[in-house]
């Protein structure tokens, strides 16, 4: 993601804006601008390879075949903005253990 860093860092937690892909189509209806808007992205993502052997194959290897073949997936995401949603704030990072609490030991 090609997302600068904050030029004044602060301790609070940041939620950064949904990424927008490529897409075949962009806002079918508004759906996807009605979706952001309240704080949930779904992306949907098919990615084909296809591969074919045109020659036939050297004798002596029986499991080659002559041929092509597809292959297929597909990956769903589904991000979802919980402090746009119903508010809900990450606490901040604990700085400091509370008094009689040992840290870990670190290797």
């Amino acid at each position: 993601m090609a997302t600068p860093l904050m030029a004044h860092p602060t301790n609070a937690p940041v939620v950064p804006a949904f990424s927008r892909p490529e897409a075949m189509f962009r806002d079918p209806l508004g759906m996807t601008s009605w979706l952001r808007s309240r704080g949930v992205a779904l992306t949907m993502d098919n990615t084909n390879e296809y591969t074919a052997a045109i020659s036939r194959p050297t004798s002596g290897h029986p499991n080659y075949k002559q041929g092509s073949s597809n292959a297929g997936q597909v990956n769903t995401a589904l991000h979802i903005n919980w402090e746009k949603i119903i508010g809900l704030k990450a606490s901040p990072p604990i700085r400091s253990l509370p008094a009689g609490m040992a840290r870990p030991p670190t290797a």
